[in-house]
């Protein structure tokens, strides 16, 4: 029997090729996720919420006010800033907002007597005024509490419509109690992962995933009143009594999380 070398080192190289690709091909099994048997898991929501005392509080007042002086935007703010300094505010305390300075004429009926005959007479005469309108917002620790009383008298003295007063947290205080939260929420989520894992006879294997599902704080109005119109003055005075009686009291925030741990 004969045997041809090139059909000997042609079967060997077939052969060896189709060792490659079968080997391959079960590397391909043994490390595609999509081939192993999948480990159950279990899909927790952590849930956690914290009482907290804000530590600021903003008075925001809407202001109209007429004055016959020209002034412009800057003398104006300049002027009623020193206003709120005078009775105890810091400059970067207080932040006017959306200031209008509208000049209009009204006219007024002036008395004139007559020299020769002394007789009355009356002549209309056009008077140069204008409207000052705008927001104005107070904003200082909620440990100087009385200072709410003093920017509403201020407010009303120079033309204050209305009051509304908010308890805030400061954008560090926030960030600090979000991350408590959100810990917290996190700790709940692997404890409920661990009862139910018990409960099934199981162990709580590595974490899959986490996300954040929810951070919930919002800054709550503790008053808010109008006064305007013909009974404007006794709606600014029973304001004056009743900010006298706000306390400053917890806001609550809450966290979710939601998480994925194997079983094992």
């Amino acid at each position: 029997m004969f045997y041809n070398g090139n059909m000997d080192k042609s079967l060997l190289t077939t052969i060896i090729i189709i060792i490659g690709v079968l080997l391959f091909a079960g590397i391909i099994l043994i490390t595609n996720p999509e081939d192993q048997e999948k480990k159950p898991s279990i899909n927790v929501k952590g849930e956690a919420s914290i009482d907290v005392f804000p530590d600021i509080i903003k008075v925001h007042l809407t202001m109209v006010s007429n004055t016959t002086k020209e002034k412009d935007n800057d003398l104006y703010i300049e002027e009623l800033t020193s206003k709120f300094v005078a009775k105890g505010f810091r400059p970067d305390e207080i932040q006017i907002t959306d200031l209008n300075i509208v000049p209009f004429t009204y006219y007024t009926n002036f008395q004139q007597v007559d020299k020769v005959d002394h007789n009355t007479n009356y002549t209309t005469k056009p008077v140069n005024a204008y409207i000052i309108t705008h927001n104005l917002i107070a904003k200082f620790p909620s440990s100087e509490i009385e200072k709410i009383g003093r920017a509403l008298s201020v407010g009303v003295e120079n033309g204050a419509t209305s009051i509304q007063v908010s308890y805030e947290l400061s954008k560090d205080k926030e960030n600090e109690y979000k991350a408590e939260s959100l810990e917290k929420a996190s700790k709940d989520a692997r404890k409920k992962a661990e009862a139910l894992a018990e409960g099934l006879g199981k162990k709580v294997g590595k974490l899959v995933s986490v996300s954040s599902d929810q951070f919930n704080y919002n800054p709550q109005t503790m008053y808010d009143k109008q006064f305007s119109g013909p009974s404007a003055a006794d709606d600014a005075e029973r304001a004056r009594s009743e900010v006298s009686k706000i306390q400053v009291s917890e806001q609550k925030i809450t966290s979710t999380v939601n998480a994925v741990f194997e079983l094992r």
